[in-house]
């Protein structure tokens, strides 16, 4: 029985929590006021429990799937880079709790820095995940074939580009009726 993914659902809070609490970290830095690093902790907190969400409706969802070849190889990639990215928040999340949910101020550096990897690798699994969807067609119900998808191959988009596409077949505006 194949039902809808739910992992697009769940991912994009793991996104935007762990960017959003660096992003409130930064700015605590910068205007010394510690209400930000308040936020950026409270935003922390949320991304490490949405990374497991994620991961585990990523798993429930690549279950449904049976890819091979390169679409296969970019599945497996993109749950590697999971489990990284769910260990690098994880890790920020206990080095605040070190320090009581306080910003680590003598370390800001280095915890800056592990952050910054842990967003570049958050980039790039959402990369390999946009792949799978617009590349290989995964969770996406089209015409197209089930047999591209096994072979790793590419849909062709169901609908052309036109620069009449949105216009209604009956418009005053149509192209037969302007010339």
């Amino acid at each position: 029985m194949t039902t809808l993914p739910i992992h697009p659902v769940t991912v994009h809070f793991t996104i935007a929590l762990f960017t959003i609490s660096i992003l409130f970290d930064l700015i605590g830095m910068i205007t010394r006021n510690e209400k930000w690093h308040q936020a950026g902790w409270y935003n922390l907190i949320f991304a490490g429990v949405a990374s497991l969400f994620s991961i585990l409706t990523g798993l429930i969802d690549s279950n449904q799937l049976q890819l091979q070849g390169e679409a296969a190889r970019t599945l497996e990639t993109h749950k590697t880079v999971a489990f990284i990215i769910s260990a690098i928040i994880w890790g920020c999340l206990f080095w605040r709790i070190t320090h009581r949910g306080k910003f680590p101020h003598q370390n800001k550096l280095i915890y800056f820095a592990v952050s910054l990897i842990g967003i570049l690798v958050l980039i790039y699994g959402s990369y390999q995940g946009g792949k799978l969807v617009y590349q290989y067609g995964v969770g996406v119900h089209s015409s197209g074939t089930p047999e591209k998808l096994l072979e790793g191959k590419t849909n062709k988009p169901v609908i052309k580009p036109s620069k009449d596409l949105f216009l209604p077949a009956d418009s005053s505006n149509s192209p037969e009726k302007r010339k």
